[in-house]
């Protein structure tokens, strides 16, 4: 029962030092203006369109989630994981603990399109 606690309190923990991190992220709103990059884009010959990502449309969710993952597990909480690349097994499936909401929204999310920058204003 004290072992369980005791990572009970550990987790609770590692909780509330990633809510300190990005806490500001969580309670202000964010809204990016797009246009420069579109006129970045229309600019960029075919090659460096393929070499750099510049929509955000063309993002793979399912390769990013992971990366995140293993972002904050190794660097905000200091814990010892595998990178998700190489043919690695994803560390959201295998480490929930922690990330349980990033696990539903890779599962689960659906893909949310991006707006033209024209509708935003």
């Amino acid at each position: 029962m004290k072992k369980n606690s005791e990572l009970l309190i550990k987790a609770l923990d590692k909780c509330e030092m990633i809510m300190c991190y990005f806490s500001h992220f969580i309670t202000n709103e964010w809204i990016y203006d797009t246009f420069n990059m579109y006129q970045l884009k229309a600019r960029l010959s075919e090659e460096d369109l393929q070499t750099y990502l510049i929509d955000i449309a063309d993002l793979d969710w399912k390769k990013y989630f992971p990366n995140f993952a293993y972002g904050i597990q190794n660097f905000l909480l200091k814990e010892e994981v595998e990178p998700p690349f190489l043919d690695r097994v994803s560390l959201i499936s295998t480490r929930p603990r922690f990330l349980g909401d990033l696990m539903w929204v890779y599962y689960h999310g659906k893909p949310q399109p991006t707006k033209d920058p024209n509708q935003i204003k």
